[in-house]
């Protein structure tokens, strides 16, 4: 979830990531983090495992409690079939607030959603992130609808 920047903040930490779609080459450092011999643990399941028990024995944890400890967060996607097309919605309601490398970022208040373009261009899919699972719906309501009332006044 996005979410995880405002935690990682909170730890003095940084999240990297790379895009599915990127339309430029901001995601390189995601990239290049994630290929690192000492990222093992992005690609083996047994080395994120040994990750997090290190973690709860220095953090004198027990998995419960870390588990506890981590915001809960709902997330919802939808698919939503468009002829709008990503490059449309970035002309039409981009700013320098809401663009991201791999779509079209939309917040209001503990909500967010990243709209992103399907690979096979039939298509967008909303991916929206709240602290009550109603609210990431509602967001995914609201955005199907703007992108319905835009197709239909003929843009």
């Amino acid at each position: 979830p996005l979410c995880a920047e405002d935690l990682a903040k909170n730890y003095g930490s940084q999240v990297f990531r790379y895009y599915s779609s990127s339309d430029d080459s901001g995601d390189e450092m995601g990239r290049l983090v994630a290929q690192r011999a000492d990222n093992l643990f992005v690609r083996d399941a047994l080395g994120l495992i040994c990750v997090i028990l290190r973690y709860l024995s220095s953090s004198n944890q027990t998995f419960p409690q870390a588990v506890d400890n981590i915001p809960k967060v709902s997330t919802v996607q939808r698919f939503v079939s468009s002829k709008v097309s990503l490059h449309e919605l970035k002309q039409k309601f981009a700013d320098e607030n809401n663009v991201s490398p791999d779509g079209l970022l939309y917040t209001k208040d503990d909500t967010r959603a990243i709209i992103r373009p399907q690979k096979n261009g039939q298509g967008l899919m909303i991916f929206a992130e709240s602290f009550k699972s109603e609210s990431a719906s509602a967001i995914c309501d609201e955005i199907q609808d703007a992108l319905k009332r835009y197709e239909d006044i003929g843009k």
